[in-house]
Order: C-alpha cells, then structure tokens, then sequence
C-alpha cells in the first residue's frame, strides 16, 4: 500500500501519500505512549505556549552558539547578542504572563477566596 506494486519508482503523489501515512502512525503511537502533563500544586499555572516557545527557541540558539564555539574556537558576536535578545524577550514574556494570570485571578476574587492571595506574599 504504500508504494506501487513493482517497487521501482514512486510518483511524487505516492510519495506524499506514504509520508503523510508514516506521520499519521507516528502521531497515533505517539498520542497512546507519551504521558500527558498534569498540573499539580508545583506546576506554573501561569504559563502557556508562547513561553514554551520563547524558552526553546533561546536554548536552541544557545546550543548553536555553544557548538559554534567548539567548532570555530571563537565566539559569534552576532549569535551571541541574537541570544541575549530572546532572553530578554522571554523573560519579558514571563513578566507579561504573570501580570496577566494575577490580573484575572484578582478581578474574580470575591469573599471565599481572597484570603488565598495570602500566600503570593511572605505571609503562608
């Protein structure tokens, strides 16, 4: 099935046609076998996807910085300044992504829970 019967040459559509085959039966055993993250009382409620993907991209470009590095015996000042500004950039996403979360958590407090709060300070 996923190629043509003689096994000599695939058109490009047969080729597409398996890849997309391939990638479908990746997914699937991929989605029964990896556990699903949890959230628990140590997890950050405030993160979300865009730190996930500032986060990677800044250690991605670290590494490549550090293998940069390894290889040429001198440091890139281009990659080098490329990684302090994904550093910034991603911890400014931190800070936004708190503000954010607080924000909402304190404009639907109401008399139950409030006393919650409590905790954010020195005072547990």
């Amino acid at each position: 099935m996923v190629l043509n019967k003689n096994c000599t040459q695939a058109s490009p559509d047969e080729l597409d046609n398996a890849v997309k085959f391939i990638n479908e039966c990746m997914e699937h055993v991929a989605e029964k076998t990896i556990p699903t993250c949890q959230m628990c009382s140590q997890s950050k409620r405030w993160w979300n996807n865009d730190l996930t993907k500032a986060f990677k991209e800044m250690r991605t470009t670290r590494d490549m910085v550090k293998s940069y590095f390894q290889h040429f015996h001198q440091w890139s000042e281009i990659m080098l300044s490329e990684v302090k500004w994904l550093q910034k950039k991603a911890l400014a996403l931190v800070k936004s992504a708190k503000r954010e979360y607080y924000l909402k958590l304190t404009e639907g407090a109401d008399t139950q829970n409030m006393w919650n709060f409590r905790k954010w300070t020195n005072g547990k």
